[in-house]
């Protein structure tokens, strides 16, 4: 880790590790004893400074953005990639974004990663979490101390966030119930609707969409909740079978 380490002053990597310079100087040279997931936050640091190296401008203003996902890893990974290659077309800006990524995480866990990222000096704040008030809470504190927050895919309309970026979900589940009615045959049946927690309000309003759709243009098709797997392989196949 130390010669990867070499092209990057501590300080670029306290800064976008978010921990201390004396953290990352004992974690680089071994010596004191430092908490596992600190070591791994440091490891995660060097990896985004080496992808912003590549692919962000030279020099500019600098801001560091926290990237704060609760998905499954497939669609966190894309997200990721999908910043990175975004961060050369921004200058004269540098943005350095430190992505926590999560396909578990509590609404207290996640409302104390929020304010974590603000007392270390966030810029700027992209989310993407369930609707719960420890969260909105945690919003409202980060924006009240003029850390902007953004919602991402899934809103969070009573906080008071910035913006949301994201599809209509309403619309979204219109369409595929449109679709479904189109593929299935015009007689009675079950068509499960999977999503991956109620608490996302992104999902619930894309069920609703689906719902109200078929409700009203399609009522032969009966709806099955499969719900709670968190968009996860394994529990989501639990919850289906």
């Amino acid at each position: 880790m130390l010669d990867r380490a070499r092209r990057f002053s501590i300080k670029q990597i306290a800064t976008q590790a978010g921990v201390s310079k004396a953290t990352v100087d004992r974690v680089l040279h071994q010596r004191g004893c430092v908490h596992y997931q600190t070591h791994r936050r440091i490891h995660q640091a060097l990896e985004e400074l080496e992808a912003q190296e590549k692919s962000g401008p030279a020099v500019g203003r600098t801001f560091h953005i926290d990237v704060i996902l609760h998905t499954p890893k497939r669609f966190s990974d894309a997200v990721q990639e999908a910043v990175l290659a975004q961060l050369g077309s921004l200058a004269p800006f540098r943005i350095f974004p430190r992505f926590h990524l999560y396909q578990a995480i509590g609404p207290q866990q996640m409302h104390d990663l929020i304010l974590r990222c603000v007392g270390k000096g966030s810029q700027g704040l992209i989310i993407k979490a369930a609707d719960e008030l420890p969260i909105n809470e945690a919003v409202n504190q980060a924006t009240a101390a003029g850390v902007p927050v953004v919602t991402f895919v899934s809103d969070l309309p009573q906080s008071e966030r910035i913006g949301y970026i994201g599809m209509d979900n309403r619309t979204a589940g219109q369409t595929a119930a449109y679709l479904m009615s189109r593929w299935l045959a015009d007689e009675a049946q079950d068509v499960a609707v999977v999503i991956s927690s109620e608490l996302f309000r992104g999902e619930e309003e894309r069920e609703m969409g689906f719902r109200t759709w078929l409700r009203s243009r399609a009522a032969h098709l009966r709806v099955v909740d499969v719900t709670g797997g968190f968009g996860v392989h394994e529990p989501t196949f639990e919850k289906v079978t």
